[in-house]
């Protein structure tokens, strides 16, 4: 049985490390000789303790864009000498134990988005190289400003509990084709020269309304944690873990969408 840490190559300037291991045990579970039919029916079972190398922990099961955290148990039948050794490897998920205590100090979070709509602005030198729009302010729009507010049920969020909380849109002067949640995770992970490389990358895309809807009405905000694809925020020698949740209020008329992000703490509780 064996746990790695590995972090992808290719993805840093300065080279990614080798993969660290965590946790390895050998069992034997059938000494020499024949299995009895027995044991070939029933099958064979077997339990190890899942316990770090020293100097090292245990983290949950995660794969992220740049960051793996794998688990998985090796099955060897070695047969005579004229038959072929039988080999199976497996992954299996591990999970920490949960507790309470770790969403102790988490506040709910209340905001406020009062913006004026912006123009995005494609040069084609942007366009040939596959950059991303600049946004320039637009003309005073009659209306006033985009004007949202809301509350998300707290900083620090169970990872088997669903994210959620609720917005409402109390004006805007331009119409609103969707609002989205999108779920980032920030990987930073060290690298060959010892320093960290900083990676974020979007994990999903939620909509959570379609269209321009009615103003001072109330929309629930709500989505599930991604099992394997999201873990509890983690903090290494070698890597840390984070996540943010970002609204996204996209909006009609060729304006840029408005964007506000929320960092969120991992836990599970």
């Amino acid at each position: 049985m064996e746990g790695y840490v590995t972090v992808r190559k290719g993805l840093f300037s300065s080279g990614a490390p080798k993969p660290q291991l965590i946790c390895q045990s050998t069992k034997e579970l059938v000494k020499a000789g024949k299995i009895s039919t027995q044991e070939c029916n029933n099958g064979i079972s077997f339990a190890m303790p899942l316990e770090p190398l020293a100097g090292q922990e245990i983290f949950e099961t995660y794969h992220g864009h740049t960051l793996d955290i794998a688990y998985s148990v090796a099955i060897n039948v070695t047969r005579g000498m004229l038959s072929k050794n039988l080999t199976k490897t497996i992954e299996f998920v591990v999970e920490l134990k949960p507790l309470a205590s770790r969403r102790d100090g988490s506040k709910p979070i209340t905001f406020t988005i009062d913006s004026e709509p912006t123009e995005i602005i494609t040069t084609p030198k942007q366009a040939r190289d596959k950059k991303q729009p600049e946004t320039t302010p637009a003309p005073t729009t009659p209306g006033g400003t985009v004007k949202v507010s809301g509350r998300i049920a707290g900083d620090i969020l169970s990872i088997s509990s669903p994210f959620n909380g609720e917005l409402v849109v109390e004006n805007s002067p331009v119409p609103i084709t969707s609002i989205e949640l999108q779920l980032m995770r920030i990987e930073n992970c060290s690298n060959t020269s010892g320093t960290f490389d900083k990676e974020i990358s979007e994990i999903q895309n939620v909509q959570m309304a379609d269209g321009d809807i009615p103003r001072n009405m109330v929309i629930p905000l709500f989505f599930i944690f991604p099992r394997l694809f999201c873990s509890p925020s983690m903090s290494s020698k070698t890597f840390n873990l984070d996540f943010e949740v970002n609204l996204i209020v996209c909006l009609a008329q060729g304006k840029a969408p408005i964007i506000k992000s929320f960092p969120i703490k991992v836990v599970r509780a």
